[in-house]
């Protein structure tokens, strides 16, 4: 019998992660701040679903949480060389994104990249999860409004709710 379940965003830097990992949380812990581990192998709280990582290694996260069901949520950026294995696609435990999926643009807004995702979540996740679409429209909207107060400030400023950092969009050339 299974303890539970993990849901881990397991993507590749550069993929807009943190967007991702901060709609799943809005989904379900719209209030919580998102939990980064100190290093890829670090103990989570038990308490806690959901892990963001930039660590694909999926058997190894299957294996470190054996005793629960564990789905990936994961990201990519095709266009930029930043692309997941063809063994993770037809994984029934795995969602993949492109960063085009996860970007905001003047005619792809924040309540589309959140429905979009909804959609293809609830594909794989437990049928018993309550995903609150408002919260996380609500999350993304909050995080982004804080990013445009700390945009001008260096990377090394992080803050520790959504996880985001100053200078974050925009780095790749």
């Amino acid at each position: 019998m299974k303890k539970g379940y993990k849901i881990i965003c397991s993507s590749l830097p550069h993929t807009a992660s943190t967007l991702l990992a901060n709609c799943i949380y809005g989904f379900l812990y719209p209030h919580e701040p998102l939990e980064l581990p100190d290093s890829e192998y670090a103990e989570q709280d038990p308490n806690r679903t959901i892990l963001k990582t930039h660590n694909i290694d999926l058997s190894m996260w299957e294996k470190k949480f054996e005793d629960y069901d564990v789905f990936f949520i994961m990201s990519e950026r095709r266009n930029r060389g930043y692309i997941l294995p063809d063994k993770f696609r037809n994984l029934k435990n795995v969602v993949i994104f492109d960063f085009d999926e996860l970007n905001e643009t003047e005619n792809y807004n924040v309540k589309s990249i959140v429905l979009h995702v909804y959609s293809k979540i609830k594909k794989i996740l437990p049928t018993t999860l309550d995903l609150k679409i408002n919260d996380a429209i609500t999350r993304i909207e909050n995080m982004n409004k804080l990013y445009e107060t700390i945009k001008h400030k260096p990377f090394e400023y992080v803050d520790k709710f959504y996880h985001i950092h100053g200078a974050h969009r925009g780095r790749l050339s």
